[in-house]
């Protein structure tokens, strides 16, 4: 398509959105021909004018800024699935803001901007610094980025739960809500968004230069840094703007720049023109489609619908790319080489009086007999219990798909199982926790068909597992959001839940998780040896009279529904199927039945301690335990990628080592 068709397109194409904005409920019938009229202003009008006409315009200014935002950010890091949302950027500015209207109690609009920014811009270095340290590449920088935007949006959850008053309306803001746009934020925010766009469309002209490498533009005469500086600097400026003034708008800066390009914009100048005007029809039609589908009675955010498009376009162009043959991941990227070696036997005794000092020193100091005790002691054998499930998930996510950076939290499986529990929820709020478990079941198991269809090829990137996983992760919150949002009075409760925490559990729930998930580990741990013969290649192993595909499917679903009960009575508790493997590895424990072992009692540990630290850390308040572990593997998940970096600089340059 030649650019001055897709121009018109374009162009046309956000027209007629405009006009189904302005004209959604016969408004332009009865408003317009009243406007030019001497007649008195009616309620009609001055609705229309202070409500619909600015929240029109603006929703198309702040979709042209992320379309703009994301194709800066794409092209500055040659990354094509790098934007605001995948690098943690729109996290980072949501807790910016909630951090400002904390300390100040009543914000205004630019002192909302500064404090967004403030946080979009401190999440950018932190991705940018350690993207950078690890070798820039789209793996490293997505999984920086995804890595952040977990543990910030567990942050998010915990701000949102102990100031639940102040923060009052957050909730639905935060999810990309345009409703209460009006004339006064157009005559603040209209001449700041539309100079940054036109910095950002002009910054665009030198994007080219990237395309050629960094060594060429060197060569040429051309500052790569600066220009890549000053292009991060926009975006993250732009990013900031917009959630400050209507919360998170997730995959418009993503999806806007590729639905550029399949439009005909080749060179980077005419991409970012048309950018912005995809970003802003997206957006717009977005807004139309949720005031649409929730009428005046139920108010959709439109970050929600952006978020149910971008979704799947972003896994169509994962099964697109999936379809290049790309190589394994190798254990020595992502720092997992044993610290030291030790008998296993003399190790597991470690392990287990560990576990031991933890659960005698997290026992309550009353008598056994006191009803506390009673409580307190099914509380952290269920915390055990349930860290030990979610270990033994994560080791066989990782051993399946051989891909040491998978777990059942970051592969969407407990994301979906949360999500098929909070849509039960809204139809019979009267859901008890067993009713949690098989539902939570159902919906981890939807996931299933993702990963059957990874281990039947013959390699595979895990860029796409991460980033397959982190789409339907990104998809199933959105709509937990929305659910929550329209049954507000449900949402603290529910919220709660979500995060992941211990509190309140009972004797039955006890016996939930022990008759489902003990049976299960056992079997496991029985079976091991087949995860180290599927290490070995399909080729070998179906030489070895080991099917991949069966026995592959049967170790998921079990691994499946170790999550799925896990989330039922503990909630989303997450990163512990990622790290209690890992360490495993680096205690020295070698083959798998070894590493199940391991991985079950540091689950345990891990979980037990994070509880724990949950409850005395702010006490007499609680914390969710999900929160404090989605922060602490947040980082962990950092760290593990640094360390595997300096060990791969190590490898390559024998003399540093010595």
């Amino acid at each position: 398509m030649k650019l001055g068709v897709t121009a018109v397109f374009s162009l046309g194409l956000l027209a007629l959105l405009a006009l189904a904005s302005l004209c959604l409920d016969d408004q332009c019938t009865v408003i317009l021909p009243t406007l030019w009229s001497d007649s008195t202003i009616n309620i009609d009008q001055e609705l229309f004018t202070t409500l619909t006409l600015p929240r029109t315009i603006l929703a198309c200014l702040i979709g042209a800024a992320m379309g703009l935002a994301g194709i800066l950010i794409q092209h500055s890091l040659q990354n094509p699935f790098a934007s605001p949302t995948t690098l943690g950027i729109n996290a980072g500015a949501m807790v910016g803001l909630i951090i400002g209207q904390l300390v100040i109690a009543t914000l205004t609009p630019w002192e909302a901007s500064l404090w967004a920014f403030g946080g979009a811009a401190t999440t950018a270095l932190v991705v940018y610094g350690f993207a950078a340290w690890l070798g820039s590449s789209a793996l490293n920088t997505i999984l920086v980025g995804m890595a952040l935007s977990l543990a910030l949006g567990a942050l998010t959850s915990g701000f949102m739960l102990f100031y639940e008053n102040r923060l009052d309306g957050m909730f639905l803001w935060g999810a990309g809500s345009l409703q209460h746009l009006e004339s006064y934020d157009l005559v603040h925010f209209t001449l700041p968004l539309a100079l940054t766009i036109a910095l950002g469309i002009g910054a665009t002209r030198a994007l080219d230069l990237f395309h050629l490498g960094d060594q060429t533009a060197l060569s040429l005469g051309v500052s790569v840094a600066k220009i890549r500086g000053l292009s991060l600097l926009l975006a993250t400026i732009l990013a900031g703007l917009c959630v400050s003034m209507v919360g998170v708008i997730s995959f418009v800066g993503l999806v806007a720049p590729h639905l550029a390009k399949l439009l005909g914009a080749r060179r980077s100048f005419s991409q970012g023109i048309i950018t912005a005007v995809v970003g802003a029809a997206l957006l717009l039609g977005a807004d139309v489609l949720a005031r649409f589908v929730g009428g005046h009675d139920f108010p959709v955010p439109a970050g929600a619908m952006t978020t149910l498009i971008g979704g799947p376009f972003l896994l169509w162009m994962l099964l697109k790319l999936s379809r290049q043959r790309t190589r394994l991941p190798e254990a020595r990227e992502v720092g997992l080489a044993p610290l030291f070696e030790c008998r296993p036997a003399i190790l597991f005794t470690v392990l287990v009086a560990i576990l031991a000092m933890l659960l005698w020193l997290t026992f309550p100091n009353i008598g056994s007999e006191s009803p506390i005790a009673y409580l307190y002691s099914y509380r952290t054998a269920v915390a055990a219990l349930a860290g030990a499930a979610l270990a033994c998930s994560g080791l066989i996510f990782q051993g399946l798909l051989r891909n040491p950076l998978a777990s059942p939290d970051i592969s969407g499986v407990t994301t979906v199982g949360v999500l098929v529990v909070v849509i039960a929820l809204s139809f019979s709020p009267g859901l008890n926790r067993m009713d949690f478990a098989w539902l939570s079941m159902i919906g981890s198991l939807l996931v299933l068909p993702v990963f059957f269809l990874l281990l039947r090829r013959p390699a595979y990137s895990p860029t796409h597992v991460a980033l397959v996983g982190m789409t339907l992760s990104a998809i199933a919150a959105t709509l937990n959001t929305l659910l929550l949002t329209l049954g507000a009075s449900q949402a603290s409760d529910a919220l709660l839940w979500l995060s992941g925490t211990t509190y309140g559990v009972t004797q039955s729930q006890w016996w939930l998780m022990a008759g489902i998930s003990l049976p299960i580990m056992v079997w496991v741990i029985h079976q091991a040896r087949l995860l180290d013969i599927l290490q070995l290649g399909p080729e070998l192993s179906q030489a070895l009279s080991v099917s991949i595909q069966r026995q592959g499917l049967l170790m998921l679903v079990l691994a499946c529904i170790l999550a799925a009960v896990s989330v039922a009575v503990v909630g989303g508790i997450g990163f512990i199927g990622l790290m209690a493997p890992h360490l495993a590895s680096m205690l020295g424990l070698s083959n798998y039945r070894q590493k199940m072992l391991g991985s079950l009692l540091l689950g345990a540990i891990l979980l037990v301690a994070a509880d724990s630290l949950a409850q005395s850390l702010m006490s007499p308040f609680e914390l969710a335990a999900g929160i404090t572990t989605a922060v602490l593997g947040g980082s962990y998940f950092v760290l593990l990628l640094l360390t595997g970096k300096y060990r791969q600089r190590l490898s390559s340059n024998p003399a540093i080592s010595h």
